[in-house]
């Protein structure tokens, strides 16, 4: 992974389509052949997968940002493409029916952001790791822009609580700022809509007028997350939120003085392992709608660790017991201190 135009889809070609060096590929397809417009690097893609929602995710790596240039490039989601480009080639995101995000709900033509390096060359490579199968993925990039953390996207189904018959059960994750190397919480007060954390590993929490304890407050999107449709299949895009076993969260939260929102990190407080049976706790990460009040699924095979981010390491796998019998983990510390979560690396994720 470079900074420069075509980079992304490389290594989504190789992951997803291809496969490469022994991988086997997750058997995504191109339902539009990939554009070649940037010399002989595809620059403008999009990706199918083979089960499931099957929805359409569209690939701008064309420099899309002008200032960002090749250190960025877009994602927007599809229920049907028609074409990779759009009336305005400059600010494309592609063409078809069911867009999401919206024009209207991010950063005027609809899309959330990939950060993918902090140079703008095709010299410097990033380390990356992508958890991918037939429905849904998860791309994490070190960038470089700051030491040891990961900029996050994912695309696919989550497990519906309606089953199958969810036909919009696809989710969205990326950033929703442009052209900011650091991870914060916000560049304007304490908005989740404002928010520079791609927010991966984490969630929001509702802080009362002052600081406080927190509860989850259902109703609360969280920033660059969005599904296609409700559970229901009317209307249109829908920015959703998740949330964890907060009961086992870390006790310190991202407040300010008098806002409502907190910016709560995926860590939990317990020992390490559990005092009493020896064992790590983890719980899986449910999706919801703030505008239906309802939970609509889990993020596949994407677990909140119920334990403090120091005890773990980067890439540590380990092995399920009792309930998880037979299931594997890996550890990715997005933040080397704020965030961090397992995935399910066994054949033995949940899928509908």
């Amino acid at each position: 992974m470079t900074g420069w135009s075509g980079s992304l889809i490389r290594i989504l070609d190789a992951c997803l389509v291809d496969g490469y060096s022994g991988k086997t590929k997750a058997g995504w397809t191109h339902p539009i052949a990939n554009s070649a417009s940037f010399g002989p690097t595809s620059v403008y893609a999009c990706y199918k997968p083979p089960s499931g929602s099957m929805m359409t995710l569209f690939v701008n790596d064309n420099f899309p940002n002008i200032t960002a240039l090749g250190r960025e490039a877009w994602l927007t989601g599809w229920e049907n493409m028609t074409s990779l480009c759009n009336t305005t080639p400059v600010l494309n995101v592609g063409a078809g029916t069911g867009q999401f995000p919206t024009p209207a709900q991010q950063l005027t033509t609809g899309h959330v952001v990939c950060r993918k390096s902090s140079l703008s060359d095709n010299t410097t490579g990033h380390y990356w790791v992508m958890f991918a199968d037939a429905y849904t993925f998860y791309l994490c990039i070190q960038t470089g822009d700051t030491t040891g953390y990961y900029y996050s996207v994912t695309f696919g189904d989550v497990f519906s609580f309606k089953g199958s018959t969810d036909a919009y059960r696809c989710l969205l994750i990326g950033r929703v700022v442009e052209n900011v190397a650091g991870v914060g919480n916000t560049t304007s007060g304490n908005n989740p809509a404002t928010s520079t954390n791609d927010s991966f590993a984490a969630s929001w929490g509702d802080f009362p007028s002052g600081g406080g304890s927190y509860n989850v407050f259902l109703p609360i999107y969280l920033p660059g997350h969005f599904m296609p449709r409700t559970f229901g299949g009317g209307g249109a895009s829908i920015n959703v939120g998740k949330t964890f076993d907060m009961s086992k969260a870390s006790s310190s939260g991202f407040v300010g003085n008098g806002q409502r929102y907190g910016l709560v990190p995926m860590y939990g407080f317990l020992q390490t392992p559990n005092g009493s049976d020896n064992s790590l706790y983890i719980s899986p990460v449910t999706i919801h709608d703030p505008l239906s009040l309802s939970l609509r699924g889990r993020m596949r095979g994407f677990w909140f660790v119920a334990h403090p981010i120091i005890n773990f390491s980067d890439g540590q796998t380990f092995q399920g017991a009792g309930d998880y019998a037979g299931k594997t983990f890996m550890i990715v510390k997005t933040d080397p201190t704020g965030g961090f979560f397992a995935i399910e690396t066994s054949n033995t994720v949940e899928t509908n």
